[in-house]
């Protein structure tokens, strides 16, 4: 009784255990790269980097790391501090651009965009980095920092409920 106990639960185990993929190397060549963040959900894994010109650029890759040309978008000319972030069926790519926090949605994995319903204002000084996270229900959080009262930052959150566009 007690082996058919343990082959039970060493086949459980084994069942239920998750596979992953082996690391991948991207065939993105970007020889100016300044900044960049990725997500992936069950259409892929996207990416959004900043170049140096201050392009906001995405890019979608297959799990196996292959880079879909006919998804290669410009969101922004001149952005900084881009963030993705993404639930199942949505990817939202999120940046700064000059006194905005602006973002872009796509529902078919990156194949065409829609603005976000709202931008929203922050101020013209200096801005060292924004966090973006998504939570079911909840929307995207994101958090920024900008040099307010020198010399110190002021951190600010706000909340994207997009089910309600605010």
């Amino acid at each position: 009784m007690k082996r058919i106990f343990f082959f039970l639960v060493l086949f459980c185990s084994f069942a239920l255990a998750q596979g992953w993929n082996s690391t991948i190397t991207t065939s993105i060549n970007e020889p100016n790269l300044e900044k960049m963040d990725l997500t992936a959900n069950t259409s892929g894994i996207h990416v959004l980097i900043k170049r140096t010109n201050g392009n906001i650029v995405y890019y979608f890759l297959n799990s196996s790391g292959v880079v879909n040309a006919g998804k290669t978008y410009t969101m922004e000319a001149d952005g900084d501090f881009p963030n993705i972030v993404a639930s199942n069926e949505v990817v939202y790519a999120l940046y700064k651009a000059g006194n905005n926090i602006k973002g872009k949605y796509s529902t078919n994995g990156g194949t065409s965009w829609s603005n976000l319903p709202n931008n929203i204002s922050t101020t013209s000084n200096l801005c060292n980095g924004i966090d973006a996270v998504y939570e079911n229900g909840y929307g995207i959080h994101l958090v920024w920092a900008t040099r307010d009262n020198y010399p110190y930052f002021e951190t600010y959150y706000y909340r994207l409920d997009l089910a309600n566009n605010q």
